[in-house]
């Protein structure tokens, strides 16, 4: 009879055992689904990490080349500043020249008339009295265009 109650008891384990190792294989199963699943979404994570860098190289790129022309353009800005000033210098004292020498200088054009050559501003009745040549009055109406662009 001990025999068999051992025998009972030894099924009852193996009934158990077998129980268990069924829930075991339905977890571990759950497990390596997951784990697909997970090797997957590490790919995405891989893939859009890959992409980011990349977006960054050339983000990093056009900054570098927006700067490279930022800084071309703004040295350019500085020479023709230093041009300009330069040429109004020039003409300031082209201006005060002319106007020691006893040449009437009229008032600087407005800008309409600067920006619209075509439209010359009639001779006042001073220099009507003056006889100018045309290298000279050539010379007059740069200087007046350069000293209305200063001053604008």
């Amino acid at each position: 009879m001990m025999g068999l109650a051992i025998d009972i008891l030894v099924s009852v384990l193996l009934v158990v055992t077998i129980g268990y190792a069924a829930v075991l294989n339905r977890r571990l199963k759950r497990l390596r689904d997951e784990e697909d699943l997970m090797r997957a979404t590490v790919q995405e994570l891989v893939n859009s990490s890959a992409l980011a860098d990349r977006a960054l190289k050339e983000l990093k790129a056009m900054a570098e080349n927006s700067d490279a022309v930022l800084r071309a353009r703004l040295m350019e800005a500085e020479t023709m500043t230093g041009r300009l000033d330069q040429a109004t210098e020039r003409s300031n004292m082209a201006l005060s020249r002319l106007g020691a020498a006893g040449v009437p200088i009229p008032d600087a054009p407005d800008a309409r008339q600067v920006r619209q050559p075509a439209q010359k501003a009639e001779p006042n009745q001073e220099s009507a009295s003056v006889a100018i040549s045309p290298a000279f009055a050539n010379l007059r109406e740069s200087a007046l265009r350069l000293s209305a662009r200063a001053q604008q």
